[in-house]
């Protein structure tokens, strides 16, 4: 970059850019788009695979959340039969210490 005082002019800026700044330039700004891109592609697969495994995880937390409501509805039903039992003895023990 040169700067020249003209008489007519106040500053007069020239710039020259040498070719293998400009090919050096264009070369790594190519370069870091490749490595982007590589890096997006690379995060996409890692997504997919993730998303893969929630979806596996979703269907095994259902399974056990129904394995889960069929034991709690089979304890209540073993408890209700088990206060029923436990109201005929006394029932019985009543009946009999009379």
């Amino acid at each position: 970059m040169a700067i020249h005082e003209n008489p007519g002019a106040r500053i007069s800026v020239d710039f020259k850019l040498p070719l293998w700044g400009l090919l050096t330039s264009f070369s790594l700004a190519c370069l870091m788009l490749a490595g982007l891109y590589f890096n997006v592609q690379g995060l996409t697969v890692a997504v997919t695979e993730l998303q893969v495994t929630v979806k596996a995880g979703n269907a095994a937390l259902v399974n056990v959340s129904s394995e889960n409501a069929m034991q709690n509805y089979r304890l209540g039903a073993i408890e209700a039969e088990q206060s029923r039992m436990n109201d005929m003895l006394r029932t019985i023990h009543a009946r009999s210490g009379r």
